[in-house]
């Protein structure tokens, strides 16, 4: 987990993104660092797909971060500080979601999978009894 001096700067759906705007930071000599939410990190691992990236900033540059990606990107933040708690509930809920859509996905998958192995199993038996 992060560590208490740094912030949650904004979340994004993809690395492509996340490595983006760490660059845009990094250029501008902002340290960033990009953290997997829930189980993003496993299915990063596991099956390359992610539920998200969160990236943080230390907190002394994170008004400046917030600043220069608004003037360099179309990214919509909101840089309240009294609405970060409502904004990481609302994404931490959101990648629940997205999790729990990924697994029922993967789930489907070897169900089709299993049936699929099964049904030609019944064909090869089939077959093999009827040539004797």
């Amino acid at each position: 987990m992060v560590g208490e001096n740094w912030s949650y700067l904004c979340g994004v759906t993809q690395d492509l993104e996340a490595d983006i705007i760490i660059g845009l930071l990094n250029e501008d000599s902002i340290p960033a660092i990009k953290q997997y939410p829930e189980a993003g990190a496993f299915l990063k691992i596991a099956y390359g797909l992610t539920t998200g990236v969160d990236l943080y900033v230390p907190t002394d540059v994170r008004e400046a971060a917030l600043q220069l990606i608004q003037e360099s990107l179309s990214v919509p933040i909101d840089n309240e500080d009294e609405n970060e708690e409502a904004n990481v509930k609302e994404a931490e809920t959101m990648h629940d979601a997205s999790v729990s859509a990924s697994l029922q996905t993967s789930h489907v998958h070897l169900w089709i999978i299993f049936f699929a192995i099964l049904l030609l199993v019944f064909a090869f038996v089939y077959n093999s009894h009827i040539s004797w």
